[in-house]
């Protein structure tokens, strides 16, 4: 029944793709508007080390020296399977910022964040996405950087090693229509797109289900 309910959510969501720090961003398709369409573009890259100024790190799990999270609770408060209680807060003076720390390292995969914009239920990719490889108890601040004009009202914690099946269940759609001309404007090849789209997104949920965890502000 959860893995069912996620599927459903992921068939009326839209989300966007990554690895550490900072990695170029390449659109491959346009967002596709509708009921039960996936929004957003996919990105790549690879983990870099922790001293790029788009994932400042400090000691210690304390963040009240930092402008924006005078009110930030770092504690790890979210569990997100395998990537395990990790805590995070969204700056009050920027929304691309955000602290977060984790309860557990994670020194080979990596952690990745995806800037996400919630509406009406819906979610929609907003930009790139920044991963780190991270440290147990260390306070991180990625900035996140987004290419739509939407305000950042949640953001998707996921393994790096998720991120191509991710992408793959949240451009399916798209990616079916773009690749039928005409698709867009016959019903009968919308509906096997979402069909298309439901098998991928099956397939993500079935393998990669306890390696992602939304959270919304």
């Amino acid at each position: 029944m959860k893995k069912l309910m996620i599927l459903a959510l992921f068939l009326t969501v839209a989300c966007d793709a990554p690895k550490q720090t900072r990695y170029p961003t390449s659109s491959t398709y346009d967002s596709v508007t509708g009921s039960g369409s996936f929004y957003g573009d996919s990105t790549t890259g690879s983990i870099t080390d922790q001293t790029d100024d788009s994932f400042d790190s400090t000691d210690g799990d304390s963040v009240t020296s930092n402008a924006g999270f005078e009110n930030c609770n770092i504690g790890h408060r979210y569990s997100g399977g395998s990537i395990g209680y990790f805590g995070l807060c969204q700056s009050s003076q920027d929304e691309r910022v955000f602290a977060t720390s984790f309860a557990e390292s994670d020194l080979s995969d990596g952690t990745c964040f995806v800037p996400m914009y919630i509406d009406g239920g819906v979610s929609h990719n907003v930009g790139r996405a920044e991963c780190v490889h991270n440290q147990a108890n260390k306070t991180y601040y990625p900035i996140l950087y987004k290419n739509q004009n939407k305000e950042i009202n949640a953001v998707m914690i996921i393994k790096y090693s998720s991120i191509n099946s991710f992408m793959q269940c949240m451009n399916a759609k798209s990616d079916y229509i773009n690749g039928h001309p005409g698709c867009i404007y016959n019903q009968t090849c919308v509906n096997q797109a979402q069909q298309y789209a439901s098998t991928v997104c099956t397939s993500f949920v079935n393998n990669h289900g306890s390696h992602y965890k939304q959270v919304a502000f």
